[in-house]
């Protein structure tokens, strides 16, 4: 694994062709998947379970 803040080795030829990847664009890919995960978490606290009675989907896979 590469721990260093540097980029893969890669060729010359492979580099002039893709470039490196802008941070923002890895940190706004990072923020995206982090916000879907916490979207998807509070719809399992706050959601009712259909057929539930009133019940959290949370509280339903857990019961």
């Amino acid at each position: 694994m590469n721990l260093s803040h540097e980029s893969p080795k890669r060729s010359p030829r492979m580099k002039a062709t893709i470039g490196d990847i802008p941070k923002g664009i890895v940190y706004g890919n990072a923020l995206t998947l982090l916000l879907i995960f916490l979207l998807v978490a509070v719809c399992l606290v706050f959601l009712p379970y259909p057929y539930g009675g009133g019940e959290s989907i949370l509280h339903h896979i857990f019961r």
